[in-house]
């Protein structure tokens, strides 16, 4: 197993060289290519050139920008089905089931009420494992909708996404009924790709929060105007509020019976970080500091009393 390992990192750390020399190799051609691109322009409007000139230059850019997100792809691919991955979340968890291709399950995505209005879903990395005896299933999801276009007397359907980012189901001891939906507002400032703030549709109570910051960020939403309350300790509405930032992302809960979902659109993939590392040490930390997002969300409600027994 040992020597496994070593052949694995030995590879990883081949191919990421590989990657970086490429690198270093294409963007001055990339540069070059740029910069050719509005002089080709001028010189075929000039007549200097013939007009086809001008689609050199672009065409040899998107070869060396294939060429390279090729090269980088070829070290993501290595990192999970290499093993690599596999190795951090076994030293991290109980892993019962990792599957990098495989889809969780649209029953228990539709479960934790984000929005019921979407069609279409992906996932990748799903992961079930147990956390200091707690299980839990974990997948990278992205949900979109698929939308009618009209332009001119023509129409067309175009995907548009309105989540992308961890999903987590953690598995309680105690159940809670009816369902406790926090969802975050959308802002005023809407940036690209920001999470849409769709109230679910499933409740339909409002129910109004005594932390003015929470209240300000957050709907939240149950059938009984009291489980909030005994969910939503101060403690953790204080946890829920700094999770978002953290994680850069939009954060969405939902306890309904043993389940509690939790959701981060960050409108990125979340174990996508072997592109930034120099080595192994290094792709190793930054895969270590997403498993500890989530074992920081599960440390957290194991603190909650009304979800877990007190150790």
């Amino acid at each position: 197993m040992e020597k496994e390992k070593l052949f694995c990192r030995a590879a990883f750390e081949a191919e990421l060289k590989a990657a970086q020399a490429n690198s270093k190799k294409l963007y001055p051609r990339g540069v070059l290519s740029v910069i050719a691109i509005p002089l080709a322009f001028i010189a075929s409007s000039a007549g200097w050139l013939p007009s086809w000139a001008i689609f050199v230059p672009i065409i040899l850019l998107v070869i060396f920008v294939a060429q390279n997100r090729g090269a980088w792809r070829k070290v993501d691919l290595l990192a999970r089905d290499g093993r690599l991955l596999r190795e951090v979340l076994n030293d991290s968890f109980e892993v019962i089931e990792y599957d990098r291709h495989r889809l969780i399950e649209d029953d228990l995505l539709r479960e934790g009420q984000f929005n019921y209005l979407w069609y279409t879903r992906f996932s990748r990395d799903y992961l079930r494992a147990r956390y200091r005896g707690v299980d839990f299933i974990f997948a990278d999801v992205e949900l979109s909708i698929i939308q009618l276009q009209m332009r001119s007397r023509s129409s067309f359907s175009t995907p548009v996404t309105l989540f992308q980012g961890p999903w987590l189901v953690i598995t309680s001891q105690k159940e809670i009924n009816p369902a406790v939906v926090v969802s975050q507002k959308k802002s005023r400032k809407a940036r690209k790709g920001e999470f849409p703030g769709t109230k679910p549709l499933k409740t339909k109570s409002d129910v109004q929060m005594e932390n003015p910051a929470f209240q300000e960020k957050f709907w939240t939403f149950s059938d009984d105007q009291v489980i909030p309350y005994r969910v939503l300790t101060p403690h953790f509405m204080e946890f829920i509020l700094s999770a978002g930032e953290v994680a850069d992302g939009a954060t969405h809960l939902c306890f309904t019976g043993d389940h509690v979902h939790v959701a981060i659109h960050t409108g990125r993939k979340f174990f996508s970080l072997c592109t930034k590392a120099k080595d192994f040490p290094t792709f190793r930390a930054n895969i270590e500091k997403e498993v500890n997002y989530i074992k920081a969300i599960i440390d957290e409600l194991l603190l909650n009393e009304q979800l877990f027994e007190p150790k």
